[in-house]
């Protein structure tokens, strides 16, 4: 290290630590309250939660305070090549839940009063330590070890506390920016990667140069009855001109698998490319091994340039991946996951290379690729010849090579410029770690003390830690808040409390019960958990608040709603879009007479895209028709078509051909419950679904960033309310027509799940979520960053509308509140703010705090409120559910299952923000979903969504339109619901199409093998492959080799042990097996999934080999 900068001084890590100590390795669990942190969790950016284990129950008493993690702790791994040195901060979100650690990870807990803990973090994160943790280690090359006595001897210089905290802030700042920069940068990457891959496309299919039709193709068609278009229009598009063929017309011969020998560790004579040098989809000559053999001159798996290499063998993103060799004649050979093969006269290399990456023949290849989920997805060589392709005359390929060419060159020097920035940053946190401990990163303050004080502080601090250490009784403590359940005897914490209340006279006084019986700023929730479960202390406190109003019976939720509204029902009918995102001159339609939609398709065909634009179009629309302002960013065209109010509405917009869009609108008729005609309106007149909620289940805010400008116009009708009675609320209700629901909104959905006593709702708690009580609430107010200079907490920060007269109401019904000052981590950064904490601790309290509001509805609207305001910084609920017939515990929200939280959530806000001739889009809400509740998924919408028990999903006037993977969803649907969303086999462009069979009566197997999803069977891969070859074998049953006969046997044995009979009984059926066996056997083999040629060609041959069998038969028996 630099020479030390002045008025720093060196100390030890025990010098300036109260704690180090290794964890300890628990008896695990699947699952408990007490998680251990592990090393996989641990991350330079925090705990990764995914990688938790948990403790057994039975040794929750074996870990004692000191042992849980703490605010500040840095958590250091301390075994193991690869993990050792990694390390992480504990933040105040990490310890919401109490853990431990085990035995590979050391706790290092900084004394606060002479080190910062961020400081003390950076230092062990700096290339000054890191560098030297391989030399820091003891033990053998297999069981490394950085000890708890050489963590306590490494020396940290050390400044000012002062110093300390105004470097770790700058470096939070710095940090913090080289991150963000670091992750903008690596989108550069997928943005190259999706330029290279639409470069590609557009080769492929015509669209790259605009002159294509000046080539004239002179080339011989090639001959497959599939593609005979002999009868058919010429289309004007120059890619219909395209010669169709097969990749396999295209090959000099067909494609050879490799040859992989065992490797060596010495340099031979033969080298061998891993699958690593073609992954990247270009030939990269780092990527091979030795092998110790001899490899004929003449063998085809020698390497010539022009060679074109595919990967027949890996997982399902790279399977069918392509490259060019470029390397020298004759130097490498190809592993035996690759095939090779090279283009003949017909094709430039360049371009069947093109070809082969396209995304219309990479998804055939995976759509044709064999594998299970133990195994690597695998094409065989049929697989590879029977992509069918177009390709252009030799001219135009070469043309076409050249704009590509040009086009990669630009991209290459992009990512040349894009790689020198990210090794930029990359350097820019070690350089900016080596900068602070040189002092350079932030100037000295002359005024903080000199060295000689901050010596004696750090030797006065370790002295009286040891004595601290040597004097403090230790007390085991719960290690959570259900821990009570399990107690046979009152808890420490509770001693506390009681003896606490005792010596402060009995008075209820939240704050000076709290600093009497010692507890510390971050055991707040383990406070009022303590209040609650001491009778007498939680007594006094709900005396104090006075006896709580009786709850009135609440009206319907949606009573307020239904006066005035006429009896019509929303219905989408007919959507096209000219270009939105990966959704092009795409038309989808809907059948009217039905409530509930499902759309279904594979992951990249625009299911997510579908509803994101219906967002948007009815977002625009809305507002043009309230504010008379059309967006600045329109979609680019579109055409909508609805019911709604008993008459037709047709939307039209094409951007560039008109200033707004042109609106028509007529009667429905009821006979034939369509409209004749259709006249212009204007914008006053168009009727608009009164509410859209929108739900997207996966890990980004894509569907959400749609409905901000609503969000925050919402926000500001809460913020100016003067008044929250029941008439403002349900006026509020009613204006907003927008809503999304987040992740956030599910615990107020619990609680206004418990607005009052409702017999259904308890059923629904019980049955579908184990929930039979309520235990408890705490709101944790925090101040927002609107908040002006001077406001306080006991004013609520200057809050105003609905959210301060939640405030009041919350204050009024709640027990103990108080105000804490609390630190909170935000990323790098850290501060202290002033938490109000609101304990609502029985069901009782929550009746009385939820009966000021008139029903469910307006209770939730007005906790959504505080969350608006950014006044709630956390809401902690305990629940008492079922774990068995006989036996109840208390859990937090945070416990129930991800699928038990998301049917809470979208089924809840769906119930709470209901409207009247509402567009209800779920993407994927069942995702966390048991199959069992899948089954009944479309049954609990339908019930959520009835504005009376006797209606019918066809009598609903809101539609649902549902995205789902799962074919238990559908089971009880008929084909005009569903709706399939594709990419064509031959293009690769997204498609709508519906069904031709009804999902309803097919049962799950045949919704599987049907089009809806496209499996074959829903047998398992080696099942289905045992059946392959015994088809195959029948076709030559009396010319079997013995080891044919054999392995026949074999097969026919696990089949049986299977379920499947070796014998048929039915003639016909086994007459028509010895058919397709003869002339059909390798016509299936290894095809995991169907296209709908493959579909129709087998469907075919099947009707026409049932009918050659059925006469043969016939013929017989007349014999």
């Amino acid at each position: 290290m630099s020479e030390q900068p002045p008025r720093w001084v060196t100390a030890t890590l025990a010098d300036v630590t109260e704690y180090i100590s290794r964890g300890k390795s628990p008896k695990y669990t699947n699952y408990s309250s007490l998680p251990v942190i592990n090393q996989k969790a641990i991350r330079w950016f925090g705990i990764q939660q995914e990688y938790l284990k948990y403790v057994d129950p039975a040794q929750f008493d074996f870990w004692t305070p000191e042992r849980f993690i703490r605010i500040g702790d840095v958590l250091w791994n301390s075994t193991g090549t690869g993990t050792m040195g990694r390390a992480c901060l504990v933040t105040e979100r990490d310890v919401e839940i109490p853990k431990v650690v085990d035995s590979h990870v050391t706790i290092v807990r900084a004394n606060q009063a002479v080190i910062e803990p961020r400081f003390l973090f950076a230092w062990i994160q700096s290339p000054e330590i890191q560098a030297d943790i391989a030399s820091l280690a003891t033990g053998t090359t297999n069981q490394i070890e950085l000890s708890q006595a050489v963590i306590a001897s490494i020396r940290i210089p050390i400044p000012h506390l002062n110093e300390q905290k105004r470097i770790a802030d700058k470096l939070d700042i710095l940090l913090a920016k080289a991150t963000r920069c670091c992750d903008r940068l690596n989108y550069v990457s997928s943005i190259l990667k999706r330029f290279r891959q639409g470069v590609v496309n557009a080769a492929t299919s015509g669209q790259l140069i605009e002159d294509g039709q000046n080539f004239r193709n002179h080339q011989t068609s090639f001959i497959h009855p599939e593609f005979d278009t002999a009868d058919k229009p010429i289309e004007q598009h120059p890619y219909t001109r395209w010669q169709k063929a097969l990749i396999g017309d295209l090959l000099d011969e067909k494609p050879r698998n490799g040859y992989s020998p065992r490797p060596v560790e010495f340099e031979t004579q033969t080298r061998s490319l891993s699958l690593s040098a073609t992954t990247s989809g270009r030939f990269n000559s780092e990527f091979f091994k030795y092998i110790n053999e001899t490899i004929p001159k003449d063998s085809h798996l020698w390497l010539k340039p022009g060679d074109i290499l595919i990967q027949r063998a890996n997982t399902l993103e790279y399977v069918g991946v392509s490259a060019i060799y470029h390397g020298p004649s004759s130097s490498y050979i190809y592993p035996d996951l690759m095939m090779k093969c090279r283009a003949n006269n017909k094709i430039l290399t360049e371009f069947l290379y093109y070809l082969l990456s396209s995304s219309a023949v990479r998804a055939y290849f995976r759509a044709n690729a064999t594998g299970t989920s133990g195994n690597m997805p695998k094409i065989n060589q049929q697989t590879v010849i029977s992509a069918p392709v177009r390709i252009p005359c030799i001219d135009e390929q070469q043309e076409i090579v050249r704009c590509v060419e040009t086009l990669f060159t630009f991209a290459d020097r992009l990512e040349a410029r894009y790689q020198a920035a990210r090794t930029q940053v990359e350097r820019l946190t070690p350089t900016l770690l080596d900068k602070a401990f040189r002092g350079e990163l932030v100037p000295q303050d002359p005024n903080d003390e000199s060295v000689s004080v901050l010596i004696e502080r750090i030797q006065t601090e370790k002295a009286r830690i040891e004595t601290e250490r040597k004097t403090t009784h230790i007390v085991r403590r719960s290690t959570k808040e259900s821990r009570k359940n399990i107690m046979k005897k009152p808890s420490d914490y509770s001693e506390a409390l009681s003896s606490a209340f005792a010596e402060i006279g009995r008075k209820p006084d939240a704050r000076q019960l709290f600093d009497q019986a010692g507890f510390k700023a971050e055991e707040v929730v383990q406070f009022y958990e303590t209040l609650r479960a001491t009778p007498e202390v939680r007594a006094a406190f709900k005396e104090r608040v006075g006896e709580s109003p009786q709850q009135q019976n609440s009206l319907v939720d949606s009573t307020t709603e239904k006066n005035g509204l006429t009896n019509g029902r929303f219905r989408l009918v007919e959507l096209w879009l000219e270009d939105f995102k990966n959704l092009t001159d795409y038309t989808i339609r809907f059948d009217p007479s039905h409530s509930i939609d499902i759309v279904l398709g594979w992951n990249g065909t625009g299911k997510s895209n579908l509803f994101e634009a219906l967002v948007i179009i009815f977002r625009d629309l809305h507002e043009w028709k309230e504010r008379n302002r059309w967006t600045e960013k329109p979609m680019k065209g579109y055409r909508l078509c609805y019911q709604i109010d008993e008459h037709t509405v047709e939307v039209s917009w094409h951007q560039g051909e008109m200033k707004r869009p042109n609106l028509k609108m007529g009667i429905l008729q009821e006979a034939t419950k369509e409209s004749d005609n259709l006249k212009s309106i204007n914008r006053g007149k168009l009727p608009l679904p009164r509410f859209v909620f929108g739900y997207y289940s996966g890990p980004t805010n894509r569907l959400a960033e749609h409905f901000l400008p609503m969000k925050q116009a919402h926000y500001a009708r809460l913020r100016d309310a003067i008044s929250d009675d029941p008439a403002t609320l349900t006026n509020l209700l009613e204006q907003r027509r927008f809503f999304c629901a987040e992740n956030h909104h599910a615990k107020y959905v619990l609680l206004a799940f418990f607005h009052k006593e409702d017999a259904d709702i308890s059923r629904f708690l019980e049955d579908r979520l184990r929930i039979v009580g309520f235990e408890s609430a705490l709101f944790i107010i925090r101040q927002p960053i609107w908040a002006r200079k001077g406001q306080t907490a006991d004013d609520f920060w200057g809050a105003t509308g609905i959210m301060r007269r939640v405030m009041e109401r919350l204050r009024r019904f709640a027990i103990a509140p108080m105000i804490v000052e609390q630190k909170v981590s935000d990323g790098y950064r850290s501060g202290r703010e002033n938490h109000y904490y609101f304990f609502l601790p029985d069901l009782q309290s929550l009746h009385a705090f939820a009966a000021e509001y008139q029903n469910a509805r307006t209770f939730f609207l007005a906790l959504e409120s505080t969350d608006f305001s950014e006044l709630i910084y956390d809401l902690k609920i305990q629940v008492r559910v079922k774990v068995t017939h006989t036996e109840q515990v208390a859990i937090t929200f945070h416990e129930l299952s991800e699928g038990e939280q998301q049917l809470l959530m979208v089924l809840g806000l769906m119930r709470f923000t209901k409207s009247h001739q509402s567009l209800v889009l779920l993407d994927e809400p069942d995702t966390h979903l048991n199959p069992h509740w899948n089954v009944d998924y479309l049954k609990l919408l339908t019930h959520v969504m009835s504005e009376s028990s006797s209606k019918s999903e066809e009598q609903q006037t809101s539609q649902i339109l549902m995205s789902t993977h799962d074919p238990l969803v559908i089971a009880s649907l008929v084909k005009e619901q569903i709706h399939l969303l594709k990419r064509d086999w031959q293009t690769g462009v997204c498609k709508w199409e519906q069904p031709t069979v009804n999902p309803r009566g097919l049962g799950f197997t045949g919704i599987l093998t049907s089009e809806m999803f496209g499996m074959r069977s829903d047998l398992d891969e080696e099942t289905l492959a045992d059946l392959d070859t015994k088809v195959r074998l029948i076709a030559k049953e009396d010319s079997l080799t013995p080891e044919e006969f054999a392995e026949l046997e074999e097969i026919n044995k696990r089949l049986e042990d299977a379920g499947f009979q070796k014998a048929f009984s039915d003639p016909y059926y086994a007459a028509f097996i010895r058919a397709w066996s003869r002339r059909h056997s390798e016509l299936m083999a290894g095809v995991r999934f169907l296209n709908p040629a493959q579909q129709e060609e087998i469907d075919r041959i099947a009707r026409e080999l049932l009918e050659e069998t059925i006469a043969e038969l016939q013929k017989e028996e007349m014999d």
